[in-house]
């Protein structure tokens, strides 16, 4: 081993001063490697985007990265509900099949309607968009900084969390559509009508636009009077509000005193393994390779200019440094490749 690291590495009489790291053989295979992470990274995102396993992996990895950036804040961490997923999946069906990225449909559909057809009753609800998805370590650096999508994130009444993705055509491109829904579910059932929209009826109705106004969709046995009360109410926030003051969850009136169901708060949940992680991130995983790379060749560089400083050779050095601008632009180009994700909050 000692007798290895000096042959390749530290210049010397045995070596004719040139390290074996530094020559042409060795260049050539550190070359190759450089170019086989990058395509590693564009070959481990296409698996993720056409993978339903690897994509329900993403999903849960998200969850834990939103639990870590609570945990730090103090919150209680979020537990995954099957129902959650189902709204965030039909969500992301929705706005991928329709091409368009917004919380509001269209046809004026809010979120609350996704969560009213799976099912899933709550007292606090909110929603997080994302688009362009490729890497969950960019979605949610991007989410946390962004102050709204941030807030979702943190708010300490939300329990509980779904996460879904679906492909379409945004813009004239293909594209990844994320849904992140939060929710505070309640004990008291809520009867679900497929052909309207049923979701229960919300205090305030956040907008991505509040100058587009989006009625709540009137919900199963809700009178005529109580609806026109939620259409004023909504008009009012409406003429009150500015983008900079969208409210970042909608409030069930009528579960706000209810007890909290099926959530649970344990400290130790973790929906993803190192593993799972390493496999879902290609494009961080490279990055790191490639950080790993460049300290090497730093290191064999250094090594080989100041041990034998009376004993130079230019074209091992020029071979040095060489390595060293590839794996810097190749880097960039992992980095870069992608489109970073747009990303839209309530």
């Amino acid at each position: 081993m000692k007798k290895s690291f000096k042959k390749y590495f530290i210049p010397n009489e045995s070596n004719e001063h040139k390290p074996y790291f530094l020559r042409e053989k060795s260049v050539l295979v550190i070359l190759s490697i450089i170019v086989f992470l990058l395509l590693s990274s564009i070959a481990g995102s296409y698996v993720i985007r056409n993978s339903r396993f690897m994509a329900a992996i993403q999903s849960a990895f998200l969850v834990d990265l939103a639990n870590e950036d609570r945990a730090e804040q103090g919150s209680s961490k979020l537990v995954i509900n099957d129902k959650l997923i189902a709204a965030a999946q039909l969500k992301a069906n929705d706005m991928a099949e329709k091409g368009y990225f917004a919380h509001t449909s269209p046809e004026g559909v809010t979120p609350w309607y996704w969560f009213g057809q799976a099912g899933y009753t709550y007292i606090y609800a909110g929603e997080n968009l994302a688009v362009n998805f490729s890497d969950s370590v960019d979605v949610q650096e991007a989410w946390m900084n962004s102050p709204l999508h941030r807030a979702n994130i943190l708010n300490n009444r939300y329990k509980e969390i779904g996460i879904a993705t679906a492909e379409g055509y945004y813009k004239g491109k293909k594209t990844t559509f994320i849904v992140q829904m939060f929710g505070t579910p309640t004990a008291k059932p809520i009867t679900v009508n497929n052909t309207q929209p049923a979701s229960v009826p919300a205090s305030t109705v956040v907008q991505n636009n509040p100058t587009s106004p989006a009625i709540q969709p009137q919900a199963l046995g809700e009178s005529d009077e109580n609806l026109n009360k939620e259409k004023e109410v909504l008009a009012l926030n409406e003429q009150e509000s500015t983008p900079e003051e969208i409210f970042t969850e909608t409030k069930n009136e009528n579960y706000q005193d209810s007890e909290v169901a099926g959530a649970t708060d344990p400290e130790d949940v973790v929906y993803t393994n190192w593993f799972e992680r390493f496999l879902v991130n290609p494009g961080d995983t490279v990055d790191k390779a490639y950080v790993a790379l460049f300290v090497i060749i730093l290191f064999s560089l250094i090594l080989k200019i100041f041990v034998a400083i009376r004993k130079q050779h230019p074209k091992t050095i020029a071979y040095g440094i060489l390595l060293l601008i590839l794996v810097l632009v190749f880097m960039h180009l992992n980095q870069e490749m992608f489109i970073k994700p747009v990303i839209a909050g309530f």
